[in-house]
């Protein structure tokens, strides 16, 4: 299984795409409650995103500059 994460900035624009196997995420129970009061995730939801941090592999990640000193508005866009 392959996940795409993509963050369109004000200023950049991030792409990662990362490999994992489906079983890894067959059986995951998220907790009742998943975040805190303040944003953070909750000592149970954070045991389960590290485990599942560490089985992914990296494929591709690039950062893309966005702003006018990158010349991005003459159509040229520089990859960081």
């Amino acid at each position: 299984m392959k996940i795409v994460s993509i963050d369109i900035g004000y200023k950049n624009f991030s792409l990662y795409v990362e490999e994992d196997s489906i079983q890894n995420y067959e059986n995951l129970i998220c907790p009742a409650t998943t975040h805190n009061f303040d944003g953070s995730p909750t000592k149970e939801m954070n045991d389960i995103l590290e485990q599942l941090y560490k089985n992914g592999k990296t494929i591709y990640h690039d950062n893309i500059v966005l702003t006018k000193s990158s010349n991005c508005f003459n159509d040229i866009c520089y990859s960081m």
